[in-house]
């Protein structure tokens, strides 16, 4: 099997050729996957993952409003092969916690870290920080909604810290929505069954690489008991340190799909949906 190989340029460490994989380009994509149906499911309570040994049963949306806010705290349950720890909240603008009517909102926050069976270590927060092209945003994402069957989504700002099971710092992203994504669903409410996302585009900062991933979401869609979509393309481009461009195509497949980059084409293997 072929093995696309990228060269970025660290201008902040001095010229230099540093090889970058395809294989890193899917491990960093699966964040953005996973934070396109986060709030939605979270809204809707629907799963953290397909896969049967799911132990994280509840969400945030499923607990008692509370002055416009519901909250849950997870201890170390079990999702797919990872085990989740820490904080998710929703801040609705309606006190009682009611979305479906125009310009109502819903706000996702979150503070969790995910212990992998790997042995590595995943922080996922929602708070500032600046990005290595001196960004500062977090806040996580927000849904607003238009009409019962309408919405906008837009990712305020997110970071993942991997941390392998060596001590060595794997990658460090932050995304945040540069144009919102319009949400669209057969009824009023989030259900993955007729939800589609269109439009919008999601910009990640490697800040440990130094580069740029503009994701651009063509048309995907959702069906019940999937946790990611099962149709429809989502287009990227590298750029600000690495030059290349692909496409992650769904298959209607619970559990992968596939990603090209340049003229290389490999499956991608979904495994949960809890970053």
């Amino acid at each position: 099997m072929r093995r696309l190989v990228l060269f970025l340029f660290f201008l902040s460490c001095g010229e230099g050729n540093y090889e970058y994989s395809i294989s890193d380009v899917k491990a960093t994509s699966l964040v953005v996957i996973s934070t396109l149906g986060n709030l939605l499911d979270e809204v809707s309570g629907g799963g953290f993952s397909f896969a049967p040994t799911s132990l994280c049963l509840d969400r945030a949306g499923v607990q008692s409003c509370n002055a416009g806010r519901q909250s849950i705290t997870y201890n170390g349950c079990e999702a797919s092969e990872t085990l989740i720890t820490g904080t998710v909240t929703l801040d609705y603008s309606d006190n009682s916690c009611g979305l479906y009517v125009l310009n109502r909102t819903v706000t996702r926050e979150f503070n969790l870290i995910r212990n992998n069976d790997d042995g590595s270590e995943d922080q996922v927060f929602d708070s500032n920080r600046t990005d290595f092209l001196d960004n500062t945003y977090g806040g996580g994402s927000r849904l607003t909604s238009l009409s019962s069957t309408n919405h906008q989504l837009e990712i305020l700002g997110k970071h993942v810290a991997k941390t392998r099971s060596t001590g060595f710092e794997g990658f460090l992203v932050s995304l945040r929505t540069t144009s919102d994504i319009s949400v669209t669903t057969d009824s009023n409410t989030l259900r993955r069954e007729g939800r589609v996302l269109s439009g919008g585009t999601i910009e990640m900062a490697h800040n440990r690489l130094e580069y740029l991933t503009t994701y651009t979401i063509g048309s995907v869609s959702y069906t019940s008991g999937c946790c990611h979509p099962t149709s429809g393309t989502i287009n990227f481009t590298l750029s600000d340190g690495a030059q290349g461009s692909g496409q992650i195509q769904f298959n209607n497949t619970c559990g992968s799909a596939s990603l090209t980059l340049g003229d290389v084409t490999e499956t991608m293997y979904i495994g949960d949906c809890n970053y």
